[in-house]
C-alpha cells in the first residue's frame, strides 16, 4: 500500500515540476548561442540530415537525436527543446526526492536557474541515476557501465572521466567494459552505415583539441572551481576512496574545462550542493540555505522577466521556428544577395539561428567557430570554399564587431580569407556583405 502511496506521491511530484519548469523556460531563459545551435543540432537530424557528414557538431550525438524527437513530435518550435529539458528536470526530480526526500526542493531553483537547452543538462541528470544507483545500494556493474557509455554518448569528456570510478568500484570489469561499449559500438555502426565516421572522429576529438587550445577562459568562477575540486578531493580521501559518490561528483567537474564562466560553474556546483545538504541534518542550516536559494531565484527571475520584456535584447518569439523578431530587418536587407547567388555563408556567432529564420538548408559552414571545423579546421574550410566559389557565386555576411571584439570562439583566418579575396559590396550595421 505505501508503494503505491508513493508512486503516486512521485507521479504528483513529475507532473509539477514538468508543468513549472517548462513554463519558467519559456517564459524566464535567456537566448544564447549555445541554445540556437542545439535546437539546430536537433532540427538538422529532425530533417533527415547525418551528424558530422551533413553539419559539423563537437560533442557525441545522444541529445540531438533525443531532441530531434521532441522536434518531431511536438513542431519545428524552441519550446520542443524546452519540454525536453523539462522532462529531464521532473525525472531528476524524482531520483533526488528518492534519496534526500524535501531537500530536493533546495537544489531545484539550482538546477532550472542557468539551464538552457543543453547536453551538459542531460549529464547531470544521468551523473544523479548513477548516484541513486549507489544510494540504494544496487551494484549493478552492467548497468553502471551502460549509464557511462550513454554518458560518453552525451559528452565524451564526461564519459572518459565516469570511467575511472566505474572501473575501480565495479566488481566485474569486463562486464562494466562490454556495457559501456554497447553504446559507443550502436554509434559506430550509424556513423560507418551513413559514411560519417571519419568526420566524427575529426570533429569529436581532434575538434575538441583544437577547442580546448583556443577557448580558454578563466575568470572568478575559476577560483571558485579550484575550492570545490580542493574540497572533494578532502572528503574523496578522507573516505580512503570509499566514498563512490563524490568520485563521481569530482569526475563531473570535467565539464566546466576550459571555459571557466558561470552557466558551467553552476551545472558542476549542483551536484556538489547535493552532497553537501545530504550530510548534514540542521534544520536551522537548512532554513537560512533555503531563504537564500529562493531569495536568490526570485531576484533571478525578476533580472529575467525585465530582460525578457526589453525590446533591444530581441526576446521575442516568432514565425515557425520560435526566433527573433531582429531577423525580419535582416532579411530584407540580405534577401537580394540570396536571389543572386549559389552560396551564402554567414560569419556570425548565430547563423544558425538566422538562416532557420529565412528557411534556408543548413550545412557546416554555419558553424565556423574555433574548435568546431575539426582538426586545423579553418585551413580546410577555406580551401573547401575556395573550390565551391570557384566558378559559383558565393554572398558572404561578415559581423566585422567580432574581429575585435576578442570572442574566443571566432577564427580570424576565415575573416582574413574573405576581406581578402572577395569584393565587399554592401555594409550595413555591424555586417559587411562580400560576393565572389
Amino acid at each position: 500500500m505505501n508503494v503505491i502511496k508513493n508512486r503516486k506521491n512521485e507521479f504528483l511530484l513529475f507532473v509539477i515540476v514538468l508543468i513549472v519548469t517548462f513554463l519558467y523556460f519559456c517564459m524566464f531563459t535567456w537566448l544564447c548561442g549555445d541554445e540556437f545551435w542545439n535546437y539546430g543540432f536537433s532540427y538538422n537530424i529532425s530533417k533527415g540530415m547525418i551528424i558530422y557528414r551533413d553539419f559539423n557538431c563537437l560533442q557525441t550525438p545522444l541529445y540531438f537525436f533525443l531532441g530531434s524527437i521532441f522536434i518531431n513530435l511536438f513542431g519545428e518550435y524552441l519550446y520542443s527543446m524546452y519540454l525536453l529539458n523539462a522532462v529531464i528536470t521532473a525525472f531528476m526530480m524524482v531520483l533526488l526526492f528518492r534519496m534526500v526526500k524535501w531537500k530536493a526542493f533546495i537544489i531545484w531553483p539550482l538546477i532550472i536557474m542557468l539551464s538552457n537547452p543543453s547536453y551538459n543538462y542531460l549529464c547531470l541528470f544521468f551523473l544523479f541515476l548513477i548516484l541513486y544507483l549507489i544510494f540504494k545500494g544496487k551494484n549493478k556493474d552492467w548497468l553502471i557501465g551502460f549509464i557511462v557509455g550513454l554518458v560518453f554518448l552525451t559528452k565524451q569528456s564526461v564519459g572518459i572521466t565516469f570511467l575511472i570510478p566505474c572501473l575501480l568500484y565495479s566488481k566485474n570489469r569486463k562486464k562494466s567494459i562490454i556495457c559501456f561499449f554497447i553504446p559507443i559500438f550502436l554509434l559506430i555502426i550509424y556513423l560507418l552505415y551513413n559514411n560519417a565516421f571519419f568526420d566524427f572522429v575529426n570533429y569529436c576529438f581532434g575538434g575538441l583539441l583544437d577547442f580546448n587550445s583556443k577557448n580558454k577562459y578563466f575568470s572568478l568562477y575559476t577560483f571558485f572551481e579550484i575550492g570545490v575540486l580542493i574540497y572533494l578531493v578532502y572528503f574523496l580521501v578522507k573516505s580512503k576512496f570509499q566514498d563512490k559518490e563524490i568520485f563521481y561528483i569530482l569526475s563531473f567537474q570535467i565539464i566546466i574545462y576550459p571555459i571557466f564562466e558561470l552557466y558551467h560553474f553552476v551545472i558542476c556546483f549542483i551536484p556538489v550542493f547535493y552532497y553537501f545538504i545530504k550530510k548534514r541534518n540542521s534544520i536551522y542550516l537548512f532554513i537560512v540555505i533555503t531563504f537564500l536559494i529562493c531569495s536568490i531565484f526570485f531576484l533571478f527571475c525578476c533580472g529575467l522577466g525585465a530582460h525578457f520584456n526589453r525590446k533591444d535584447n530581441f526576446m521575442y518569439f516568432v514565425n515557425d521556428h520560435g526566433f527573433l523578431k531582429i531577423f525580419e530587418e535582416e532579411e530584407k536587407i540580405f534577401l537580394p544577395y540570396f536571389e543572386e547567388s549559389d552560396f551564402q555563408f554567414f560569419i556570425v556567432v548565430n547563423a544558425y539561428a538566422r538562416k532557420l529564420y529565412m528557411n534556408l538548408p543548413i550545412n557546416k559552414y554555419d558553424l565556423m567557430l574555433s574548435g568546431n571545423m575539426g582538426y586545423r579546421g579553418a585551413e580546410r574550410y577555406i580551401m573547401e570554399i575556395e573550390d565551391m566559389c570557384d566558378d559559383k557565386v558565393c554572398a558572404f555576411f561578415v559581423n566585422v564587431n567580432l574581429y575585435d571584439s576578442g570572442y574566443t570562439q571566432f577564427d580570424k583566418k576565415i575573416f582574413d580569407y574573405i576581406i581578402e579575396n572577395y569584393q565587399k559590396v554592401d555594409k550595413h550595421g555591424a555586417y559587411e556583405v562580400y560576393i565572389s
